[in-house]
C-alpha cells in the first residue's frame, strides 16, 4: 500500500500539494502514552519513540497540543507551550528575508482563530510543519519528569563509585532538556564528561592521547572498578613501590657493611627480602583507591630502617 494511504494527520499529492487533514491513529497515542507511563518522560525509550513518530508524520499544531494535553500533566503542558512558543520565535526570526517571513509566532502556534487543523493543514506549508513539529519536540523532551526537582546541566557530576555510563545518561538527559542549540550538546557533554567526572575517571580520560572521542571516553572508562582495572591499577602501585625500594636503598651502606665483613651477596639478598614484603604488602591491600602518602612516607622509613639494620651489623 501507498503510505499516503495511510492514516495520517496531513496527506499530500504526489506533488506535495493538497493537504488533508486526518486524525491521527490512536495506536500511536496509546503507544506513546504507555511508554511516559512505563518509562518516563526523560527516558531515552519515550525519546526515540517520540522522534520516530514525528519522524513519521505530518502533524498540525492541533495535533501537537492534543499529544501534549494526553501526555503532560497540567503544569507540565504549561512549562511545554511556553517552551515551544520560544522555539516558535527562534523559527520565525529565522524566516526573516526568506519565503516565509511573514508568518508570526501566533500563527505558528495557530492561536485562533487558526485553530481548526483543517485549516492549518492548508495554510501552513509542509516546511513550515514540519519546523513547527520539531519545535514541539525539542520543547517535550526539555520538561523535567512530575515530581522531580532539576539541577542545572553543569551540577550533574559522577559520584565516587557510579558507573561512568550511568553518570553520561543523567548527563545527556539533563542537557536535551534544558539546552535548546543542538549544535552544542554534543560538545558540552564532551568538556563536562571529562570536568565533573570522579577522579579515578578523570586520571583515566587525562591518560588517553589527544582528544578521544566520547566513544572512546565511553569504552576507557566503563572499565573502571572491573577486576581488569583493579589489577592494572595495583600493578602500576606495585612497580612503583619496587623503584622506590631499590631508589631509596641506601648504597653507601652496601658498600660500608661490605667492608665490615658483609658479603655485597648478603646485603642483595637484604635488599631483594625487603623488596619482596612491600610488594606483598601492597598486593595482600589490594585496593584501588591506596593512599599514596602514606604509603611513601611508610616506604621511606622501612629503607632507612633496612640501611641501620644493616649498618649495626
Amino acid at each position: 500500500m501507498d503510505p499516503k494511504g495511510i492514516a495520517m494527520p496531513v496527506t499530500y499529492d504526489a506533488h506535495d500539494a493538497n493537504p488533508k487533514w486526518e486524525r491521527l491513529d490512536r495506536e500511536v497515542i496509546r503507544d506513546l502514552m504507555k511508554a511516559v507511563c512505563d518509562n518516563g518522560l526523560g527516558s531515552p525509550y519515550f525519546k526515540e519513540l517520540l522522534k520516530g513518530t514525528f519522524n513519521i508524520y505530518d502533524l498540525t499544531p492541533f495535533d501537537l497540543r492534543s499529544l501534549a494535553t494526553m501526555i503532560l500533566s497540567d503544569s507540565q503542558f504549561i512549562l511545554w507551550e511556553a517552551k515551544w512558543r520560544k522555539i516558535l520565535n527562534d523559527y520565525r526570526i529565522k524566516y526573516q528575508g526568506g519565503e516565509n517571513a511573514g508568518f508570526t509566532v501566533a500563527q505558528l502556534a495557530s492561536d485562533p482563530p487558526l485553530d481548526s487543523a483543517a485549516r492549518q493543514a492548508g495554510f501552513l506549508p509542509r516546511d513550515v510543519l514540519t519546523d513547527i513539529k520539531d519545535a514541539a519536540r525539542k520543547a517535550m523532551v526539555q520538561i523535567p519528569p512530575a515530581g522531580v526537582t532539576e539541577s542545572l546541566f553543569t551540577d550533574v557530576k559522577q559520584g565516587p563509585s557510579e558507573p561512568f555510563t550511568s553518570f553520561i545518561d543523567h548527563l545527556t538527559q539533563a542537557v536535551d532538556r534544558q539546552v535548546i542549540d543542538e549544535g552544542v550538546k554534543s560538545h558540552l557533554i564532551w568538556c563536562l564528561a571529562f570536568a565533573n567526572a570522579n577522579p579515578e575517571c578523570k586520571r583515566v580520560i587525562s591518560a588517553m592521547p589527544g582528544q578521544p572521542t566520547m566513544a572512546e571516553i565511553l569504552g576507557a572508562c566503563s572499565k573502571v572498578g572491573t577486576p581488569q582495572h583493579v589489577a592494572t591499577i595495583l600493578g602500576d602501585h606495585v612497580e612503583k613501590a619496587v623503584k622506590e625500594a631499590f631508589a631509596n636503598f641506601n648504597k653507601d651502606s652496601v658498600t660500608s657493611v661490605a667492608n665490615q665483613g658483609i658479603s655485597r651477596r648478603t646485603a642483595h639478598k637484604l635488599q631483594t627480602m625487603q623488596t619482596h614484603q612491600i610488594i606483598v604488602r601492597h598486593a595482600g591491600e589490594g585496593s584501588v583507591v591506596l593512599q599514596e602518602a602514606m604509603q611513601v612516607e611508610e616506604l621511606s622509613r622501612e629503607t632507612s630502617e633496612g640501611a641501620r639494620i644493616v649498618n649495626a651489623r
